[in-house]
C-alpha cells in the first residue's frame, strides 16, 4: 500500500473469500477516501476453475488507515454457471487458408461438443467486408449441428473486423 507521496509498504492479505486467494491479481484500480482514509482495492482477474472453461470475476476490499482487511464488494465470487450463451466469430476473409477455415471449423465443432447437455446456447457468425450470422442463439439446432456447421462455406473478400465485431455484439 501505498499514499500519493509515501513510502511502500508490503503485507500478506488473508482473504476470508478463499477461492479469491488463488491467482488474483489486486491492485489494478485503487481509491483512496481522504476523508475516511480507507482505500479500495480491486482485481479484474479471479479465476474460478468452472471443468471445461475458466472464469474470471471481480472483486474489491476495502483496506482501512491501518492496512487491515474489511468488505469486500461483492461479498463473494460468482459460483460457476450452469448456463451459457457462446458466440463464434469465423474470420472468413480472402486473407484466411481455406485450411485454416476448416480449423476455425473444427474448433468450433469440438467445443460445441464439450458443451453438449448443458445450458448453453451457440451463435455462429462470419465476416470478410461484410458479416453474416449463419446460427444464431435461438436458431441453433441440437440435431445435425455438425453438418450445419459444415456446410458453412468461406466468404472470401477483405477484412471488415471492427464490423463483425460490432454486429456480435
Amino acid at each position: 500500500m501505498s499514499d500519493s507521496f509515501g513510502k511502500l509498504s508490503s503485507q500478506v492479505i488473508v482473504f476470508t473469500e478463499q477461492n479469491a486467494a488463488v491467482n488474483m491479481s489486486l491492485g489494478l484500480t485503487m481509491a483512496n477516501d481522504p476523508s475516511t482514509q480507507r482505500t479500495m482495492v480491486c482485481g479484474p482477474t479471479i479465476p474460478r476453475d468452472c471443468k471445461s472453461i475458466t472464469m474470471y470475476n471481480g472483486l474489491c476490499f476495502e483496506i482501512d488507515q491501518n492496512d487491515g482487511l474489511g468488505k469486500s464488494y461483492p461479498t463473494a465470487t460468482e459460483d460457476c454457471r450452469t448456463q451459457a450463451d457462446i458466440a463464434f466469430l469465423l474470420d472468413g476473409s480472402g486473407s484466411v487458408d481455406a485450411e485454416d477455415f476448416d480449423r476455425m471449423k473444427a474448433f468450433v465443432k469440438n467445443l460445441i461438443t464439450s458443451f453438449l447437455g448443458r445450458d448453453v446456447k451457440f451463435a455462429i457468425t462470419q465476416f470478410s467486408s461484410r458479416t453474416i450470422t449463419h446460427f444464431y442463439f435461438n436458431q441453433f439446432s441440437a440435431s445435425n449441428w455438425q453438418n450445419q456447421i459444415d456446410q458453412i462455406r468461406q466468404l472470401n473478400g477483405g477484412t471488415n473486423t471492427a464490423a463483425a465485431i460490432r454486429n456480435v455484439v
